[in-house]
């Protein structure tokens, strides 16, 4: 398991520990609040400092919700790659956005509390966009040749989802989306700007590939044993899922 991915852990634990006593602060009658501002945890620990996506729900009804997710997304960094003929020796230009989509309802049943807070189920959509630029150098016997690439990583899919929102100290949030299974359309595109023959290309498009399922969770499941095609391209529909962790504000 990543540095990424226990960040996550140690996150939900140290909620945990107080999500109990806080509730029963929030357990007094009060103020109707309809709105939640949030901010995506998930993404940032997973993928880095440069995953800022913000979200906003809104309650239409005491059982029903709509939300919506916004913000600048990238891929996360290559980890250190140094065989006897391929190196990454350099990474820049990492761009990208996430926007998604879900609408909410409160199970009745299950809650003693309106909307926003307690168990849900819904359906979402959500797309993601991310272009990183990388230098290369492939090591030969008479030297070396070095080559740059721009990869493009697109990801659309849609779900349903199960999630609980807690109310804390009145105004703060916490979701947690627990279950998100759906299907998804995954593209991923190198290009490559150098010349490199056959076998290099096709050692570089292995490296990137394995790259991506390394640090993109569920990305060695969509892709399996499939390869980049000549062209550099590698599209595939598959099983998709999501889970989030966001923290925000009632008002």
């Amino acid at each position: 398991m990543g540095i990424q991915r226990w960040s996550v852990t140690v996150w939900l634990l140290f909620f945990y520990s107080f999500i109990s006593s806080a509730q029963k602060v929030d357990d007094e009658p009060g103020k109707a609040y309809k709105n939640v501002i949030r901010f995506n945890v998930s993404n940032f620990l997973l993928f880095g400092p440069g995953n800022i996506i913000l979200g906003y729900e809104r309650v239409v009804s005491p059982s029903q919700s709509f939300s919506i997710n916004v913000g600048h997304a990238t891929l996360p960094s290559l980890l250190s790659i140094d065989t006897d003929s391929l190196n990454i020796s350099k990474q820049s230009s990492k761009s990208g956005f996430n926007i998604s989509a879900d609408y909410r309802f409160y199970l009745k049943k299950e809650n003693k509390h309106h909307a926003p807070r307690g168990v849900y189920i819904g359906p979402y959509v959500m797309f993601n966009k991310t272009r990183k630029n990388a230098d290369w150098e492939f090591v030969h016997r008479n030297g070396s040749d070095r080559i740059s690439t721009q990869t493009d990583f697109l990801v659309l899919g849609a779900g349903v989802q199960l999630g609980y929102q807690f109310i804390l100290f009145k105004r703060m949030t916490l979701d947690l989306v627990l279950i998100g299974p759906g299907f998804a359309r995954y593209d991923y595109n190198a290009e490559i700007d150098g010349t490199l023959d056959a076998k290099d290309r096709e050692q570089l498009f292995h490296v990137r590939k394995q790259a991506l399922e390394d640090r993109y969770p569920g990305a060695h499941i969509a892709f399996g044993d499939k390869e980049f095609n000549s062209s550099g391209r590698l599209g595939v529909t598959s099983v998709g899922f999501r889970y989030l962790i966001q923290i925000g504000f009632l008002f």
